[in-house]
């Protein structure tokens, strides 16, 4: 994983800092690719639906848990909720994100 970890999630080049917060109340740092794609999906009605698909891609080994849809992570001041994470196969995790609006947990 050194490549990767070195070069794209270094908050030095491709990768930018991050607080993860479990369930529980356990906060860990890591760094991560953040990205908010913009998509838009007709559902064959002619009425597309639009949105932004918030995700950030982790090396799996840096979460010390499972993550669960109850964690939050907050990055560029912004607290997401997970609502899915996805292992990739190659050491990488994605995380995907709903934006959340409670403004229950500090932002870093």
């Amino acid at each position: 994983m050194g490549d990767i970890e070195d070069v794209f999630i270094n908050p030095e080049e491709f990768g930018e800092p991050a607080t993860y917060v479990y369930e529980d109340g356990t906060e860990i740092a890591l760094n991560g690719i953040f990205d908010n794609d913009f998509i838009s999906v007709d559902p064959g009605s002619g009425a597309p639906v639009q949105g932004r698909n918030p995700r950030f891609v982790v090396p799996t080994a840096k979460l010390p848990k499972e993550p669960t849809v109850n964690d939050h992570v907050i990055v560029r001041g912004i607290n997401y909720r997970v609502i899915e994470s996805q292992p990739d196969g190659t050491g990488l995790t994605d995380l995907f994100f709903q934006h959340n609006s409670h403004k229950d947990l500090p932002i870093a």
